[in-house]
């Protein structure tokens, strides 16, 4: 088995901890938002502590939260384009 690599400890550090700092922002206790992802709240435990949550629960967890996918992956988030601005066209 391949050790992590110094970056994958530090993305998943980072994704702990966005999972953590998303449910307090919500308001909800680690068992609520157990409940919510439909996990049981140990699992849940450690997605917040040591082991990122996995990528099904993460569009769930936008959902919940309120947030993007994008958000709880890298923690920015892209400008939303205006759908009533118009692109220029381009000629061929």
């Amino acid at each position: 088995m391949t050790r992590p690599t110094n970056d994958e400890l530090l993305f998943n550090e980072a994704l702990c901890a966005r999972t953590r700092i998303l449910r307090d922002e919500k308001g909800y206790t680690a068992a609520q938002m157990a409940i919510a992802l439909g996990v049981p709240a140990e699992r849940y435990r450690k997605y917040e502590m040591r082991s990122p949550i996995p990528h099904y629960l993460i569009p769930r967890l936008a959902t919940i939260c309120d947030c993007t996918i994008e958000y709880i992956l890298t923690g920015r988030t892209t400008k939303q384009i205006d759908a009533s601005v118009k692109a220029p066209r381009m000629r061929a």
